[in-house]
C-alpha cells in the first residue's frame, strides 16, 4: 500500500521569528543558554565547560566516537546520521576537524508564546468557518468528494502535544502519536499551542463547538493526525527534540 507523508512543523518551527498580529512576535528562537550559567552562550564558555550540540555524521564510526567522548547522548536518529550530545567546548573543535563529522552546531533552544489572556483563559468562539480556510484549502470540492485513498492521508503536527479528548478534535483511530524522551506524552498538551494547530487543521464541524478545521471531521475517517511532542508543556525545547519528533512522525 502506498504511503504519502506530509510532515508539517508548526509555524514556530519553520522560521526563527514569526510576526503576529499588530507586529507581535508570536514565536522565536533564542541563543542557547547554558543551565546554571546565566546568559553565557557557547561562544564565551571556558574550554572545559559543557555545551549541548547537534552533530551530523558521515558514518556509524562517527557515532561510536561521539558516544565515547560525550558526557551524555540526548538523541540519535541513526537513519539520518544525527546525534545530540553534551560535550566540552574544546571537544567541539576536535569534532569539527574529524573526517567522520559533517557539521557541529549548538543545540539551540526554541520557545513559543502562548495566546492566553492574563488570567489564563482561552478565547471561546461560536462555531465558525475561519476566513483562512478558503485561502488554504482552495479545492474544497476535492475533500468533500474524497473517496477511499490508495494509501493513508496523514499530517504530522510537531509542537507541544495534543489534548486527547478535546470536544472539538479528532480522537480514536483518527489521531496517533509518539511520546518524547525529553518532553513526555504526545497526548497531553500543558501549553495549548500544539492543540490549537491541530484544531486549525482538523477541528470537527457540525457540533456547535469552536471552529471548523481545514479538513473537518477527518474527511470521513480517511485522514489521520500524527502528533510529535517537539516542545515541552512550558512551550520550549531544543532543536534535537524537534528533529526527534519529526522523525517519529516519518517513522
Amino acid at each position: 500500500m502506498k504511503f504519502s507523508s506530509f510532515p508539517i512543523l508548526s509555524t514556530l518551527l519553520l522560521s526563527p521569528v514569526i510576526a503576529g498580529k499588530d507586529g507581535e512576535q508570536a514565536t522565536f528562537n533564542i541563543k542557547e543558554k547554558i543551565k546554571g550559567r546565566g546568559d553565557k552562550d557557547a561562544g564565551i564558555l571556558g574550554d572545559d565547560e559543557p555545551v549541548k550540540v547537534l552533530i551530523k555524521l558521515k558514518n556509524t564510526k562517527g557515532s561510536s566516537m561521539v558516544q565515547s567522548m560525550s558526557m551524555s547522548v540526548d538523541m540519535e536518529i541513526k537513519s539520518k546520521g544525527l546525534m545530540a550530545a553534551t560535550v566540552t567546548k574544546k571537544d567541539i573543535a576536535y569534532l569539527k576537524q574529524n573526517p567522520d563529522v559533517v557539521s557541529v552546531e549548538v543545540d539551540e533552544t526554541l520557545h513559543v508564546l502562548g495566546e492566553r489572556d492574563p488570567v489564563g483563559n482561552l478565547r471561546k468562539l461560536a462555531e465558525e468557518v475561519p476566513y483562512g480556510i478558503s485561502m488554504v484549502l482552495q479545492d474544497v470540492a476535492f475533500f468533500n468528494g474524497l473517496g477511499t485513498p490508495a494509501g493513508s492521508i496523514k499530517v504530522c503536527v510537531a509542537d507541544t502535544g495534543y489534548d486527547l479528548g478535546h470536544i472539538d478534535l479528532p480522537n480514536g483511530n483518527d489521531v496517533t502519536g509518539t511520546n518524547s524522551s525529553s518532553n513526555g506524552a504526545w497526548n497531553y498538551d500543558g501549553h495549548g499551542h500544539g492543540t490549537h494547530c491541530s484544531g486549525t487543521i482538523s477541528a470537527k464541524s457540525g457540533n456547535n463547538e469552536g471552529v471548523v478545521g481545514v479538513i473537518p471531521n477527518n474527511a470521513g475517517g480517511k485522514f489521520q493526525l500524527v502528533i510529535g511532542k517537539a516542545l515541552s508543556d512550558s512551550g520550549s525545547g531544543s532543536n534535537s527534540a524537534v528533529l526527534e519528533a519529526v522523525q517519529s512522525c516519518v517513522d
